[in-house]
């Protein structure tokens, strides 16, 4: 939470989508070229370690709070109750 009100939202998200990115490029390149090899494997599960822990630093949490914040205050409630349920009902 430090970073979030030290730097803003706005730029957590933008650094968390870019590590993200980063890291499932090069899960993807890697995947695709070096298939079976011993070093890939240990590559693969490194980036897709870097995806987990950005989108839990980020974007996971984050999600919700830019929810409750986009609505009105009158309509707040009901209307990240239907957030809520139509992202776990996606």
């Amino acid at each position: 939470m430090y970073i979030v009100y030290r730097f803003g939202r706005r730029e957590v998200l933008l650094w968390g989508a870019a590590a993200m990115f980063t890291g499932q490029i090069i899960v993807g390149v890697v995947g695709r070229t070096n298939e079976g090899e011993k070093v890939a494997g240990q590559v693969l599960i490194a980036f897709s370690c870097v995806f987990i822990a950005a989108f839990a630093s980020t974007w996971g949490p984050l999600a919700w709070v830019v929810a409750a914040e986009s609505f009105p205050s009158r309509l707040a409630p009901k209307c990240v109750t239907l957030a809520t349920a139509s992202n776990w009902g996606m």
